[in-house]
């Protein structure tokens, strides 16, 4: 009886615990390669979304002051905005991230909120400076809600027809006029 036992074919205990010991470290590094890579993914996926929407709000203040012939550079939003004088600022609202985007207003009403919504989870500070008699220098930074730096940019914007501008040392508000036809 005994012989007939040791003739069967098949695998021992220990070479089934040693398959499936191998079988899970091959595993875990497969589970961390691709946890990796699915991280820098998301990572590219963040960089490249905050990318596009700092030149999206870069050409889109370029596009509102370029024409403007007086700009003031404010440090916050007047508690009594004047009448025909419009103000570009980004709106960070946690609570409704639909509100959240650039904001222009003229006088005490908002006239549009631009890429309203697209910040999900991003923080965007936009910075405003006057840095030439025709030049204003835009600095935008994006970060993610943890305030880890994901984008940053800093230009310069040519005002063509400017006849006057009053600048602070930085401001996260422009106040600015159109000339009339």
């Amino acid at each position: 009886m005994f012989k007939k036992l040791k003739s069967r074919k098949g695998f021992t205990l220990i070479e089934l615990l040693v398959v499936f010991a191998i079988t899970g470290i091959v595993m875990v590094v497969i589970i961390g390669i691709m946890s990796l890579g699915l991280n820098l993914f998301d990572r590219s996926n963040k960089t490249g979304s905050a990318h596009s929407m700092a030149l999206l709000l870069t050409e889109k203040i370029e596009q509102e002051v370029k024409f403007a012939d007086t700009v003031t550079v404010l440090a916050a939003l007047p508690a009594t905005p004047a009448a025909g004088t419009y103000y570009l600022y980004f709106n960070n609202d946690n609570t409704n991230p639909a509100n959240t985007g650039l904001r222009r207003q003229t006088g005490a009403t908002a006239d549009f909120t631009y890429l309203g919504g697209s910040f999900r989870g991003l923080i965007c500070a936009v910075t405003f400076k006057g840095s030439g008699a025709e030049t204003l220098n835009l600095d935008i930074s994006i970060t993610d809600s943890n305030g880890n730096g994901i984008y940053h940019t800093n230009t310069d914007i040519l005002i063509n027809n400017i006849t006057a501008q009053v600048l602070a040392a930085n401001g996260s508000v422009l106040a600015y006029t159109m000339p009339t036809l």
